[in-house]
């Protein structure tokens, strides 16, 4: 989970959340209310979203970003479980998570599917207990190439492996041994 997620207010311009995406080299950002003050995510501009308004009329680079957010937001608790947060990266056809707190929603991290696929390359016993065969095969798809070749072996050797794993990673904080 990322913890410095980048915001913008509804009020801000499509342009300005291109700017902030670029400064970063990130693919989303959150887009919280300007009226609130506070940190609760109302929508999500991302890579895709801004193609997307773009192509379709130049011009909207200047239009508020709470005109072309993508909502509803679909979040996530700190305490939801690794295999929950693929399943609905999967179905939703998403990205990005962002993840807020249980009480009032204010927003304390995200995930994304890279996350995700980091921490599989890191314990490679938790793809047992994450995805089928087949949901794996589908999804590795949308992969860049370094995450292609690395899942590919990790799922080679499974597939000719009879052990199995049903470990649930938490999404929250990482604590360093």
């Amino acid at each position: 989970m990322t913890r410095d997620v980048k915001t913008i207010t509804d009020n801000e311009s499509l342009q300005q959340s291109c700017k902030v995406m670029n400064a970063n080299k990130i693919g989303s950002v959150i887009v919280v209310s300007s009226d609130s003050g506070t940190r609760v995510p109302v929508g999500i501009i991302t890579e895709r979203d801004v193609i997307n308004h773009i192509a379709m009329d130049v011009s909207r680079v200047h239009t508020r970003a709470g005109e072309l957010m993508s909502r509803p937001l679909v979040t996530i608790l700190p305490t939801t479980s690794l295999r929950d947060a693929l399943r609905i990266i999967v179905s939703k056809n998403i990205r990005h998570l962002p993840v807020v707190e249980s009480d009032g929603g204010v927003l304390v991290g995200m995930v994304t599917d890279k996350d995700i696929y980091r921490a599989i390359v890191k314990d490679e016993a938790l793809i047992a207990g994450l995805m089928s065969d087949e949901m794996l095969i589908e999804h590795i798809g949308r992969l860049e190439q370094p995450w292609v070749y690395k899942l590919g072996e990790i799922l080679h050797r499974r597939m000719g492996s009879s052990s199995s794993s049903s470990r649930d990673g938490d999404i929250g904080p990482q604590k360093n041994a």
